[in-house]
C-alpha cells in the first residue's frame, strides 16, 4: 500500500474513533436527560405543557400552531418516542462518521492510483463515490481492490466482510432518514444480497440486519433501534473503524 495513503488513512480513523467516543458520550448525556424528566413527570400528579407559551410575542406567528401534553403523554414521549429518535439519531450519525473517514481516504488515493485527475476530476468521483464500477461502488472498489487492504493479523474477518456490515448500516440509515424506517424493494434487495455473503462460521451466519430487523429482511419491515440496539451499534462503530485502522497498518 501506498505509504501516504496508509499514514493518511490511519490518521483518518482514528480522528473518526475520538468522533464516535464523543457521539456516544452526547447519546448517553441525551438518554439520560430523558429518563430524568420521564421521572420528574412520574412524580407529578397533574401537569399540562404547551410547546408554544414561552415563545416572545415578537417571534410568534400570527395564526399560532400550538401541541399541547398532559402527564401521560409527557411520560411516553420522554419514556419511549424522544428515546427511539435519540437512538435513532445515533444510527445516523454513526454511519455518516463512518463515510467521511472513508471519502477522506478515498479521495486521498485517487491521486495515487489515477495520477493525471485534476482537481474537479477528482471532486466529481469523490461526489459519486458510491456509484456503481463494474459490479461494486467506485469507493468499495478502490478501498478493498486498488489499495491492497489486507486482513490485520490474527483476524479470521476479512475487509471485504467488515465493509458488508458497513453497507447494511448505509441501507438501514437510508431507510431510517427517508422511508420513515420502512424498508423497500431496493434496501430488501441490497440487504438479502449482503446477509448471504455472511458465512455460516461468523455470529452464527447472523448480522447487524438480524438485530435491527426483528421482522426479518421484508418490504415494510421497521428498523427498530433502542437503547440496547443502540449499544450494539456503538461496540459496531468502534470496532469496525479499530478494524480498518489496524488493517491499513498492515497493508
Amino acid at each position: 500500500m501506498d505509504a501516504k495513503v496508509k499514514a493518511f488513512a490511519q490518521s483518518a480513523t482514528s480522528s473518526a474513533m475520538i468522533a464516535l467516543v464523543r457521539l456516544y458520550s452526547r447519546a448517553a448525556l441525551q438518554l439520560n436527560a430523558l429518563d430524568v424528566t420521564r421521572r420528574t413527570y412520574e412524580a407529578r400528579t397533574e401537569v399540562t405543557l404547551s410547546t408554544t407559551q414561552n415563545i416572545p410575542p415578537a417571534l410568534r406567528l400570527p395564526t399560532e400552531i400550538d401541541m399541547q401534553y398532559d402527564r401521560a403523554a409527557l411520560i411516553g414521549v420522554y419514556g419511549s418516542e424522544l428515546v427511539v429518535d435519540q437512538c435513532n439519531r445515533f444510527l445516523v450519525e454513526a454511519v455518516t462518521e463512518i463515510d467521511s473517514w472513508m471519502e477522506d481516504v478515498f479521495e486521498c488515493a485517487l491521486p495515487i492510483r489515477d495520477p493525471g485527475l485534476t482537481p474537479p476530476q477528482i471532486e466529481k468521483k469523490v461526489r459519486s463515490a458510491w456509484t456503481d464500477d463494474n459490479g461494486m461502488p467506485a469507493i468499495r472498489r478502490l478501498l478493498l481492490c486498488d489499495v491492497g487492504l489486507v486482513a490485520p493479523p490474527g483476524k479470521t474477518s476479512t475487509p471485504e466482510m467488515v465493509f458488508d456490515r458497513y453497507e447494511e448500516m448505509r441501507e438501514l440509515r437510508h431507510a431510517v432518514m427517508h422511508c420513515e424506517s420502512l424498508l423497500t424493494d431496493k434496501h430488501v434487495r441490497r440487504l438479502t444480497a449482503l446477509h448471504a455473503r455472511i458465512p455460516a462460521t461468523a455470529g452464527g451466519g447472523k448480522g447487524m440486519t438480524d438485530l435491527l430487523l426483528p421482522g426479518g429482511i421484508a418490504v415494510g419491515q421497521k428498523v427498530t433501534v433502542g437503547v440496547n440496539e443502540l449499544l450494539t451499534l456503538r461496540k459496531w462503530a468502534y470496532e469496525a473503524t479499530a478494524y480498518f485502522n489496524v488493517a491499513f497498518g498492515s497493508s
